[in-house]
C-alpha cells in the first residue's frame, strides 16, 4: 500500500481512537481509517461485500476513494490457556468470552479452550449489556481483560482482573492486575481469595465466641485479671497464626513452574 511505502514521507495529524471500530487520522491531508470492515467502508461509502471466510481477524485500512486492502492478524493462545479454564470449571466457575472480534475467530477459539458460551463482534457498550445481562442470571461477574475496550466493562463487572502485558487503561480500570505472563495467576487468585474469605470467617467466628465466654467470666471475677489478659493475648496468637496459613497456598500456576501473583490496584472491595 502507498500509506505504508515511505513512512518518512508521511505526516499524520489528528489520530483518533473510535472504541470499538478502530483509528482515523489525516495522512498528508488525505482521511485514512484503519479497522472493521463497516468502520473502514464508511469513510468512502465502499459498498462492496468485505466479508470474509476466515479464523483469523481481520483488520480492513481505506481512505476517501475505497477500502484500500484487509490484514488477517492470528492470536496464539497461551500455553497454559486451556489448563486454566479446566481449573476454573472445577472451582465452580463458568467461562463465558466476549469479544470483539469475529465469529469465526472467537469460535475457534471457544473450541479450542472448551468454552461453551461466547460471543464476537461485541462493542464496548454490548461487552456492557452482556455483563449486566449475565449478573441478571447467574450473580456475580469476573471480568478479565487487557484491551482499552475492556476497560468500561471491567470497571462495571462485580470482580475485575487485568493483565500485566495489558493497556494501561485497561490496568486502571481493573480491581487487580495479574502479574507475569501466564493465566494461571488467575486460578491462583481465585483460590486465596477464597482461602482469605474462609480464613477471615473463622477469625470472626473465634473472636465473637472467645469474647462470649471469657468476658462474663472477667466481668464477675472467675477469672483473675491476668489470665484475663492471658487469654486475649492467646485469642490474638491464635488469629494470627490462622491468618498465616495463607502462605501456604500453592502459589504457581497449574501445569508451571514459575511463580505468580495478583496485584491489587483499587481499595473498593466487591461484596
Amino acid at each position: 500500500f502507498a500509506l505504508f511505502r515511505s513512512p518518512g514521507k508521511y505526516t499524520v495529524e489528528n489520530p483518533m481512537v473510535i472504541s470499538g471500530h478502530g483509528v482515523e487520522a489525516t495522512v498528508n491531508g488525505g482521511q485514512y481509517r484503519v479497522g472493521c470492515d463497516e468502520f473502514v467502508a464508511g469513510l468512502s461509502g465502499d459498498d462492496r461485500d468485505l466479508s470474509v471466510d476466515t479464523p483469523h481477524t481481520a483488520v480492513f485500512v481505506g481512505d476517501e476513494r475505497a477500502v484500500l486492502g484487509r490484514f488477517e492478524i492470528g492470536d496464539e493462545l497461551r500455553a497454559d490457556a486451556r489448563i486454566a479454564m479446566d481449573a476454573l470449571r472445577s472451582a465452580g466457575f463458568r467461562p463465558v468470552i466476549a469479544s470483539g472480534d469475529r465469529p469465526a475467530a472467537v469460535g475457534q477459539t471457544a473450541a479450542a479452550l472448551g468454552v461453551e458460551e461466547w460471543h464476537a463482534a461485541l462493542s464496548p457498550a454490548g461487552k456492557l449489556e452482556l455483563i449486566l445481562e449475565l449478573r441478571q442470571q447467574h450473580g456475580k461477574v469476573i471480568m478479565v481483560g487487557d484491551g482499552i475496550n475492556d476497560a468500561p466493562v471491567l470497571a462495571a463487572a462485580d470482580a475485575s482482573i487485568a493483565l500485566d502485558a495489558g493497556t494501561a487503561l485497561a490496568r486502571a480500570s481493573a480491581d487487580a492486575v495479574s502479574l507475569g505472563t501466564r493465566l494461571g495467576a488467575i486460578v491462583t487468585a481465585t483460590r486465596v481469595a477464597a482461602s482469605t474469605r474462609r480464613i477471615i470467617r473463622q477469625n470472626i467466628a473465634w473472636a465473637i465466641a472467645y469474647n462470649i465466654t471469657a468476658v462474663p467470666l472477667a466481668v464477675t471475677g472467675m477469672l483473675a485479671p491476668w489470665m484475663a489478659a492471658l487469654g486475649m493475648s492467646l485469642s490474638s496468637l491464635v488469629v494470627v497464626l490462622n491468618a498465616l496459613r495463607i502462605h501456604k497456598l500453592h502459589t504457581r500456576a497449574p501445569g508451571r513452574s514459575d511463580s505468580v501473583g495478583v496485584r491489587t490496584v483499587r481499595r473498593e472491595a466487591t461484596s
